[in-house]
């Protein structure tokens, strides 16, 4: 049986996917060299298009300090790719994109409840409270119970 890698790798269509894919990579290995630690973990590469390479910044903040350090870092890529050709392109402007990632809600688990032995017990405290404030709340919390 064939590795899934070398079946993908035998497919034309796939295999300009696969080599798409490893140049954004190599981009990516750049970038999270060349960008202080704080900004290189909300921003990633997006593209490479016509000489461009749009950067994707998961918040407006880390897109405004990428903004910011975008001329040092013009500088940095383009000595990086004349120096060792690294990524395999030349780089004549960056642009930067605010693209923020899906946020999943995690579903409110129901919090569970006073069991009927607790209630009963909390009833007969209740009781025994004399008439005023703290005994028409706690009426109140054992009504409310109940009906949850």
């Amino acid at each position: 049986m064939k590795r899934p890698l070398t079946f993908a790798s035998e497919q034309a269509g796939l295999q300009r996917l696969l080599r798409v894919a490893d140049h954004l990579q190599q981009w990516e290995r750049l970038l999270s060299k060349l960008l202080p630690k704080g900004l290189a973990g909300c921003c990633h590469v997006a593209a490479v298009e016509q000489r461009t390479l749009v950067i994707a910044a998961e918040h407006g903040t880390a897109a405004a300090r990428l903004r910011q350090y975008q001329p040092a870092l013009l500088r940095l890529i383009q000595q990086q790719v004349q120096g060792n050709g690294v990524a395999g392109g030349e780089i004549s402007a960056i642009r930067v994109v605010v693209q923020t990632r899906a946020q999943v809600v995690p579903s409110r688990r129901p919090k569970p409840g006073l069991s009927g032995k607790a209630l009963q017990a909390v009833e007969a405290q209740v009781a025994q409270l004399p008439a005023g404030p703290l005994q028409q709340a706690m009426s109140r919390l054992l009504q409310h119970h109940r009906k949850g």
